[in-house]
This record gives structure tokens, sequence and C-alpha cells, in this order.
């Protein structure tokens, strides 16, 4: 397969493999990847041995792709050298608060996540939700849910809701 050339997809959530040179990274929920700790070393080396187990997930963008999710496997087939991954093509996710709940929900599942990276997520998601609350508003918002969800303005209690659903975690 030309490297060049872009993977067209024939339906909606198909599994390609994907050259690494048509994948655009953009911000992630995750604020660092630390490519000498030993968990990611360890990560290379299973790749190297076995393979990229679970496909990253991408969305068509601009005649590229867009990772949704998936960065460190990405990162180590790159450090491998390896010329595709295999991807789950997402149909067009195209508005960032439906990406940043895909990456919620990949990466709040995951045990060994940050504390600040999953505070930087969950602020990520209500601020793309209520572009004018501060930091100080969403944990009012989180604090008058579990006192009287009443007396919260409906559409910020419908985003606690589905901050809760999305990441699995209780409200209250």
């Amino acid at each position: 397969m030309d490297s060049e050339a872009t993977v067209k997809p024939d339906k909606s959530e198909a599994f390609f493999d994907i050259p690494l040179n048509l994948i655009i990274v953009e911000e992630q929920i995750r604020s660092r990847i630390d490519e000498e700790s030993a968990s990611f070393k360890s990560l290379v080396e299973s790749i190297r041995e076995k393979g990229v187990l679970e496909p990253v997930l991408v969305t068509p963008k601009a005649g590229r792709y867009l990772l949704i999710s998936g960065e460190r496997r990405f990162l180590a087939c790159r450090s491998l050298n390896y010329p595709t991954i295999p991807a789950r093509v997402l149909d067009a996710v195209e508005a960032k608060e439906e990406i940043l709940a895909i990456q919620l929900t990949e990466n709040l599942q995951r045990e060994n996540l940050d504390p600040i990276d999953e505070a930087n997520a969950l602020s990520a998601f209500m601020k793309e939700k209520h572009p004018a609350l501060e930091i100080d508003g969403m944990m009012n918002a989180f604090v008058q849910y579990n006192r009287d969800q009443s007396k919260l303005e409906k559409n910020l209690s419908t985003t606690v809701v589905g901050i809760a659903n999305i990441s699995g975690k209780s409200v209250t």
C-alpha cells in the first residue's frame, strides 16, 4: 500500500491498517506520555512481540485521520518505525464534545490514569458543554447536584449526569 495514499473506508466503523503518517494527533486527555518510562517501554516490547492487540480509534479529517484514542499505541508503533497501525475508523466524529466523550470513556476506565489528567478530562468536557463556566462553577455544580439537584440548572444537571454515565462513576 502506498503510505501517501488516503485510505477511504467504505462503511462506518470499519477497521483498517492506517499509515502512521496519515494520522493527526491533536490534544489528548492524557497530558503527557513519558516515552522513557518502564510502562511505555514495556508497551513497545509487547507490540514488537505480539503486534497491536487493540486498534486505535480515528475519524476522517481533511483527507487524513484524527486520532481519538490510542496515543500510547500510536507512539509505540512510531518508535518501532512501523508504517501502519490497526485502526477502527469511526464515521465523521467532528464535534469536540463527542471526541472528548469517547476519550473520557476510554481513559477514565484506566486504573493508572493520573488524577490530574482525570480532573483535566472532566473539566475539558464540562468546559466544552458550558464555555462560560469557570472551575469554581464546575465544582459548585457537582456539589449542588449532590445536595439538591432540583436547584441546579437543567442543562448543568444533564451535563453532570452525562459525565457520570460516560465515566461509569457515581455522582453521589
